[in-house]
């Protein structure tokens, strides 16, 4: 896994995610593409705070990270930029949807053969401490059961 994709939203879930998603791609010894999308005339000025506390929590860990912005709909342009960088992982927030049918990752599940990983808000705490790898560290290929494996 290369590249994974964090599309944002609100303030306060980048402040909660951002150290998580980077102790996920410390992980992967991924590179962390950060995605703020405008769907209508919004501020961009809470944009550039959002995008840059994802920066600072890879930057503080070595990971490298790539901000983008986007205006259209929000799906749309998840997909659209996932297929257009190379996306190996899609990792989201769950939307405040009462249901899954309504979450914004069940909409880009539906339109993306990227792998889509939900992360539960209140769950931002990661549960293992991050593995030391050197050079002479067998990799093994990535599956979603050694996502879990890893995360156990």
């Amino acid at each position: 896994m290369k590249r994974i994709l964090v599309p944002t939203s609100g303030m306060v879930s980048a402040a909660s995610a951002a150290d998580y998603v980077a102790q996920i791609a410390g992980l992967f010894r991924a590179q962390v593409h950060v995605l703020h999308v405008f769907e209508d005339e919004e501020s961009s000025d809470g944009a550039a705070t959002i995008l840059q506390l994802f920066s600072m929590a890879c930057e503080e860990n070595d990971i490298p990270v790539t901000e983008a912005i986007a205006f259209g709909s929000i799906v749309e342009q998840i997909v659209l930029y996932a297929d257009q960088h190379a996306i190996d992982l899609i990792l989201m927030g769950a939307s405040n949807g009462q249901i899954v049918e309504q979450w914004l990752s069940h909409d880009v599940l539906g339109h993306t053969a990227v792998p889509v990983l939900v992360m539960p808000y209140e769950t931002f705490e990661f549960p293992i401490a991050q593995p030391e790898f050197t050079a002479a560290t067998p990799r093994k290929p990535w599956s979603f059961s050694n996502l879990l494996a890893a995360l156990r």
